[in-house]
């Protein structure tokens, strides 16, 4: 599937341990490239994330430091509704939900439509 996919979005928990799942996937995501021999553009998606704790902020920091632009400069915020409309499998939508997660969403979606275009751009 990566081999023909056009872009690969690695959401990430916000969190320690979910670091080291996130550095492998990248070198995954690298070796794919390789060899393929044409770019696979990576967009990491930092999730789950927690302002209130320590290890949410210095796990959101080291994949900034880590990987750079790859890296929404935002990140989706805990989102306990979310969570649980998860659980009761029932959507979470727009009007009757103006909730922190579900916004967040929509600006990592705009995020990755425009970094597409501009690969788009960069390649015509």
């Amino acid at each position: 599937a990566l081999a023909a996919a056009d872009r690969l979005i690695i959401p990430t928990q916000a969190e320690p341990l979910a670091l080291h799942g996130l550095d492998g996937m990248v070198r995954t995501g690298e070796m794919v490239e390789r060899s393929r021999r044409r770019p696979l553009p990576m967009s990491i998606l930092p999730t789950l994330f927690d302002r209130r704790t320590r290890a949410g902020n210095e796990s959101l920091r080291q994949m900034q430091d880590s990987h750079g632009t790859r890296v929404w400069e935002d990140a989706i915020p805990v989102d306990t509704r979310m969570s649980n409309a998860a659980t009761l499998m029932a959507p979470v939508e727009g009007d009757d939900y103006p909730g922190r997660g579900l916004a967040a969403y929509r600006r990592a979606l705009d995020w990755i439509l425009a970094d597409d275009a501009r690969a788009l751009e960069q390649a015509a």
